[in-house]
């Protein structure tokens, strides 16, 4: 392949990743805030 199509590949899946990684990471905090909303508080346990 000639230069000019490596580096267009190279560019191409390096966004890709970073894309990917960005939302990865926006959906983990995103997706931590509303997990704690959504789970009941713990009852105290009774200890006989």
């Amino acid at each position: 392949m000639c230069p000019a199509c490596l580096t267009t590949m190279a560019l191409i899946a390096a966004s890709t990743s970073s894309t990917g990684g960005l939302t990865a990471l926006a959906m983990k905090k995103l997706r931590g805030q509303a997990g704690q909303k959504n789970r009941p508080t713990p009852s105290p346990s009774k200890e006989t």
